[in-house]
């Protein structure tokens, strides 16, 4: 496990809900990452965030689940 960077609370990482991929070309901070637009639809469809897409710091590698409702029984 590991604190969120910053925080004193756990990462989101050590949960199992996000990832970062293809950390090299898409560093914490970047303004824009070379992240495919495809992977970035992939996941946005699979009920996750894109942290490319924050208003505040971005973080072009990070993708996160986000979307709860997928998780209820039908």
């Amino acid at each position: 496990w590991r604190p969120q960077r910053g925080a004193k609370r756990l990462s989101r990482h050590c949960w199992g809900i996000a990832i970062d991929l293809d950390v090299a070309d898409n560093p914490l901070g970047a303004a824009a990452g070379k992240m495919h637009p495809a992977v970035v639809a992939a996941f946005r469809a699979a009920g996750f965030e894109w942290g490319g897409s924050w208003r505040t710091r971005k973080d072009p590698m990070h993708f996160e689940f986000t979307d709860v409702g997928r998780l209820v029984r039908p």
